[in-house]
C-alpha cells in the first residue's frame, strides 16, 4: 500500500487524474490516513475518474471510493473495530451467508390479504392478473413472500410483455449518481479489495453486523463481479461486470439485495423483488440503500 502523495502522483502520471491535487485525512479506525483527489480543474465526472484509479488499484493498493461528506466510521470509539470487521468476515463462508438469508426469508409469512393486494395491484398496472385460487394452488402450505413474489413474477414472465417504468427505481438512482452525483468526493482508502468498506464505514440503520455486511459484498463481488464504487451512509452503487443475464438469475439477485440490505427494496417506493428484478436484468450499475 502507498502512504507517500508524491508516489501517489507518480502512479496517476500520464492519466486524466495526474494534476489532481491529493490530500492526506485521518482516518479514526485506521494508523492510515485517506486520500482524497480533488477533481477541480478536470472536466472527469466521479464516475470515470473512479475508473481510473480503479484501474490504478495494483500499483496504490488503495480501494478509491465516492463518499458522501457526512459519511461516518464503523466506530469512532475504536480505531480497531474497522480491521477486526475485515478479519471476522473473511472467516463467514459463503455457505453460513446463504444459509443465514434462508432462514430470513422463512419469517416473511404471507397471507390470503397479502396475496389479495398483490393481485390487485397486478390488474391495476397490467388489466389482468391471476385468480386468487390459482395462486393459492400453487404456493406452499406455510407460503412466504418470496414465494408469493416468485409466483407471480413467472406468471408476469409468461403474461406481460411491457411493465411501467418505476422512476424512483434504485436503478434510476445508480444511475442519477452517475450523471450528476451530489456532492461525492474521490478518495483512496488504506485497504485493497472493495468488500473491505462496508467493514469500515457505517452503513446506516443496518440490521446485521459489519462484518456480515462485508462477507456480502465480497459474494457478490466474486459471482457477479460487483464492485463498489459509492459510499454515501444510506447508499452504495456498484459497477457490475457480470450481471445477471436471464429473467430467474436476476430474481435470484433481487432476493439477495433484500437479504444484504433488510427492506432496503421498500425504503424509498414499492417495489418488489420482481420490479427489482426487471431493473436488474443485464443492468452494470446495482443500487444497495438501507432505511434512511
Amino acid at each position: 500500500m502507498v502512504h507517500d502523495l508524491d508516489q501517489i502522483r507518480e502512479i496517476f502520471a500520464g492519466t486524466p487524474l495526474d494534476r489532481s491535487a491529493l490530500t492526506s485525512i485521518p482516518l479514526m479506525w485506521s494508523d492510515h490516513d485517506r486520500i482524497e483527489i480533488s477533481l477541480d480543474g478536470t472536466d472527469l465526472a466521479i464516475f470515470d475518474a473512479w475508473k481510473i484509479a480503479r484501474s490504478q488499484l495494483d500499483e496504490t493498493g488503495r480501494w478509491p471510493i465516492a463518499l458522501e461528506g457526512d459519511f461516518e466510521d464503523v466506530a469512532d470509539d475504536d480505531p480497531n473495530a474497522g480491521y477486526r470487521n475485515i478479519v471476522s468476515a473473511a472467516t463467514i463462508s459463503d455457505r453460513d451467508l446463504l444459509a443465514r438469508f434462508q432462514e430470513r426469508r422463512r419469517t416473511s409469512a404471507v397471507d390470503d390479504d397479502r396475496i389479495d393486494n398483490e393481485l390487485r395491484h397486478l390488474e391495476g398496472l397490467h388489466g389482468k392478473a391471476p385468480d386468487l385460487e390459482e395462486v393459492r394452488s400453487i404456493l406452499p402450505r406455510e407460503a412466504t413472500v418470496v414465494d408469493l413474489e416468485r409466483v407471480l413474477f413467472d406468471w408476469e414472465l409468461r403474461n406481460v410483455e411491457e411493465h411501467p417504468n418505476d422512476p424512483k427505481h434504485m436503478g434510476a438512482l445508480g444511475r442519477d449518481f452517475i450523471e450528476s452525483p451530489p456532492g461525492l468526493s474521490l478518495s483512496l482508502l488504506p485497504v485493497a479489495e472493495g468488500w473491505h468498506v462496508p467493514a469500515l464505514l457505517s452503513f446506516f440503520d443496518y440490521e446485521e453486523s459489519s462484518d456480515v455486511l462485508a462477507a456480502s459484498l465480497r459474494f457478490l463481488s466474486e459471482q457477479f463481479g460487483a464492485e463498489i464504487w459509492v459510499h454515501d451512509y444510506v447508499v452504495m452503487l456498484f459497477d457490475v461486470k457480470h450481471p445477471p443475464a436471464t429473467p430467474e438469475a436476476a430474481f435470484e439477485v433481487a432476493l439477495l439485495h433484500e437479504d444484504i440490505t433488510g427492506d432496503g427494496l421498500w425504503a424509498y417506493s414499492t417495489h418488489t423483488y420482481r420490479s427489482h428484478a426487471r431493473e436488474l436484468l443485464g443492468s452494470n450499475y446495482w443500487t444497495l440503500m438501507t432505511k434512511p
